[in-house]
């Protein structure tokens, strides 16, 4: 059986580790202030959102501490016109096979 004083040692040890790693976190989360920096955040980033265009909203950025980052759609890409034979539609479209 463990002594008290290995016991103290040891849990002093794992609450060291864990408050060094959470402010080694805190501190690369603080350094990103970026939409570019957030996609190039590893293993930081908690998801990648790639929207569908038919908002302002191009792609979203979230990190595991809950702060978001937006890339916009660019004023050229709004400009473009789409072609007559291309249909854009509201909703996703799930195709079916007939019996």
């Amino acid at each position: 059986m463990m002594d008290n004083t290995k016991k103290r040692f040891i849990i002093f040890l794992l609450l060291f580790i864990v408050g060094t790693l959470a402010g080694i976190f805190g501190y690369l989360n603080a350094k990103i202030t970026t939409f570019e920096d957030c996609e190039k955040a590893g293993l930081l980033v908690r998801s990648i959102r790639i929207y569908d265009g038919n908002g302002p909203i191009e792609k979203e950025c979230v990190l595991w501490s809950g702060k978001s980052f937006f890339k916009e759609i660019s004023q050229e890409q709004k400009n473009v016109v789409q072609p007559d034979n291309v249909s854009v539609l509201p909703a996703p479209f799930f195709p079916t096979q007939k019996n």
